[in-house]
């Protein structure tokens, strides 16, 4: 694990290097080394700013990384004109590559961070903004694509993750206006590419140059570890989203099924953040996705206790819905004074539950009085009435002059 004193240390051996006027074969190889270390270091501590969702730092670094190969990319130009037609052509070969590495890498540099943004927004429920975004990303990626770069591969899955994070985004449009079946058909869509992409990612990176492969081995790593982050995420929203539906339709024995299993899928994003390390912060984050999915769950079984007949159940599950939604707004707020984005996107989910209070109270009013309707019914069963005489005989007969007794004696006349 690097320390800021060797942060430090390389950022300050990679600057004398890059003010030399010119560079013997020994130096350059010196220089790579140490430039190579501190873009490691950079691009891991990016990738940790993303996990945390500080987009801010993660940007700073990203950009530190495109000035760094920037400047790679002018020192191999330069010593590429310096060496002459008897210079070792392996190394000339080895400089050109590494050129080409360097301006891949910038491009593949400037789509993340169209990316991170677009992930910035979409979390802030601002989903113009992330398409916006992630279509200026994609332009990036595909000039990485169509060239002959080194990570043009890269550049190409890249690019269809954006088209999967699109169409994740028009999913989360249909559900914001109440059309659950239609966003559950994009969330599958989307996570169909996802499997698509990585099965790709997975083929065409064992069929690389070992070469090549060396040099994007980071790069890949981050494209699958984002890769199956998304699935997860995805498959986690497809749960949420048959809840909502089944929720919508009044089914709500099924939403209590699709609850329970949307619980556990988010329960394991929240224990897979932990056990990464990630901040408090951004672990409440997650927190706060838990905290929305079982408020949801909560409100389909306290429709269920309706339909039950269980109506001091239902009361309890709405005032567990109630805690849970207000836990999420709680965490969302915390994170803002933090400056994280995230806001849980939940409408105005007190008249959701005024709404079914309502219809619990019917009810139990309505069952109430048909209770007493039957108490009153059983009582009238037992009296008998006599069509003719005015008086009442004991027990279920009809007496001699043809008076009908009907029911049992309660009373006498």
């Amino acid at each position: 694990m690097s320390t800021p004193a060797d942060v430090n240390r390389l950022v300050t051996t990679v600057d004398q290097y890059e003010q030399m006027v010119s560079m013997t074969e020994a130096t350059f190889r010196v220089y790579l080394e140490a430039e190579a270390e501190l873009e490691g270091i950079l691009i891991s501590e990016s990738e940790a700013a993303a996990a945390e969702f500080d987009f801010d730092r993660c940007e700073q670094l990203l950009d530190q990384v495109a000035t760094l190969n920037q400047t790679f990319c002018d020192i191999a130009d330069r010593e590429l004109g310096r060496l002459g037609v008897a210079a070792n052509q392996d190394f000339a070969a080895e400089l050109r590559f590494l050129r080409d590495a360097a301006e891949g890498l910038i491009l593949l540099v400037s789509g993340l961070r169209l990316a991170n943004r677009a992930e910035e927004r979409r979390m802030a429920s601002d989903l113009n903004s992330a398409e916006r975004l992630l279509n200026e990303s994609m332009e990036y990626f595909a000039q990485l694509s169509d060239s002959d770069l080194p990570q043009n591969g890269i550049g190409e899955l890249r690019g269809q993750l954006a088209v999967a994070s699109a169409a994740l985004i028009a999913g989360l449009r249909e559900s914001r206006s109440g059309q659950f079946h239609g966003a559950y058909q994009e969330f599958d869509a989307t996570r169909v590419r996802l499997d698509i992409i990585l099965s790709d990612a997975e083929e065409e990176y064992e069929a690389l140059d070992a070469a090549i492969a060396a040099q994007i081995a980071a790069q890949y790593e981050d494209l699958c570890r984002d890769l199956r982050t998304m699935r997860s995420g995805i498959v986690a929203l497809q749960s949420l989203v048959e809840l909502l539906r089944e929720v919508q339709s009044g089914n709500y024995v099924e939403a209590v099924e699709c609850g329970a299993e949307a619980e556990r899928l988010y329960e394991e994003i929240l224990q897979a953040a932990i056990q990464s390390g990630t901040s408090r912060y951004a672990r409440a984050l997650h927190e706060a996705e838990l905290a929305l999915v079982r408020g949801w769950h909560a409100l389909s079984r306290a429709e269920l206790a309706i339909d039950r007949e269980q109506y001091s159940e239902c009361r309890d599950f709405l005032r567990e819905a109630r805690a849970q939604w207000n836990e999420a707004f709680r965490i969302a707020s915390r994170n803002s004074v933090r400056g994280i984005a995230g806001q849980p996107d939940l409408g105005n989910t007190e008249m959701l539950l005024q709404s079914t209070l309502r219809r619990c109270n019917r009810e139990a009013s309505f069952r109430k009085r048909i209770n007493e309707m039957q108490a009153e019914n059983e009582k009238l069963r037992q009296t008998i009435v006599i069509a003719e005489g005015g008086h009442v005989v004991h027990g279920d007969q009809i007496n001699q002059s043809g008076e009908a007794a009907v029911g049992k004696v309660v009373y006498g006349a």
